[in-house]
């Protein structure tokens, strides 16, 4: 616990410290921390609190080490380089993969998949955002527009996923079947069983320099997953 404070501290620091408060993208955290109806009535007053740089900054603080862990900010911070890096490839990876549906779909599983389960996909998800994390940083680019880049790579991500018919590897239709077993959704499981090929999409759409090059550089990852086993 005392670990867990003096790290969020750190962190909350350097993001003070930095422009990420004042960023548009990042300022609409103000609307989750506080109440809903206050959030729905006040939200256009909301950029011009006094505090509103710390409150943002407590935010993506939290949201960032309660989902990635000590450890797991640690080694993304390492990848990234900096701390406003960090956050951007983190908000990033998470926006694109959907993570925030993720989770709050496993939440609602308390009481109805046993625990050890739901503590096994939150690794997953937290595995996969780590190293989405380590490819955003690996291939580097502007980031500061996260609009800008988060929109686009959605789209192209969405339309490489719905050209390849997806078996998830030799090992992940036995995790599926096994998570349905212990009462998890179809949907759900599929949704998580499906992040390693995710993974490759925003490998492939950070690699190619233009659509053309896209498209085929997502043959070739096809055709290379095909070989080991990852397609019916």
């Amino acid at each position: 616990a005392v670990l867990l404070a003096y790290s969020k501290m750190w962190l909350y620091d350097h993001l003070l410290a930095s422009n990420l408060p004042d960023a548009p993208y990042h300022q609409q955290n103000l609307r989750h921390y506080f109440p809903a109806q206050l959030a729905e009535k006040y939200g256009k007053y909301m950029g011009t609190h006094r505090l509103h740089r710390e409150i943002t900054s407590t935010w993506m603080t939290n949201d960032l080490v309660n989902r990635l862990g000590i450890a797991g900010t640690w080694r993304a911070s390492q990848a990234s380089g900096s701390i406003p890096a960090l956050v951007n490839h983190y908000t990033i990876a998470r926006e694109v993969s959907g993570a925030d549906a993720l989770w709050r779909e496993l939440e609602t599983q308390d009481n109805r998949v046993p625990a050890t389960l739901q503590d096994e996909l939150q690794l997953r998800i937290r595995d996969h955002l780590e190293r989405s994390i380590e490819t955003l940083a690996r291939h580097g680019g502007n980031y500061d527009d996260l609009e800008a880049a988060i929109t686009p790579l959605q789209h192209r991500i969405t339309a490489l996923l719905s050209t390849a018919h997806y078996q998830h590897g030799q090992s992940r239709p036995r995790d599926k079947a096994a998570w349905q077993n212990l009462g998890l959704p179809e949907a759900l499981a599929e949704r998580i069983a499906t992040l390693p090929l995710h993974l490759e999409a925003l490998k492939a759409c950070l690699e190619a320099k233009d659509d053309t090059s896209l498209e085929q550089h997502w043959q070739e990852t096809v055709a290379r997953l095909a070989a080991q086993g990852m397609f019916q």
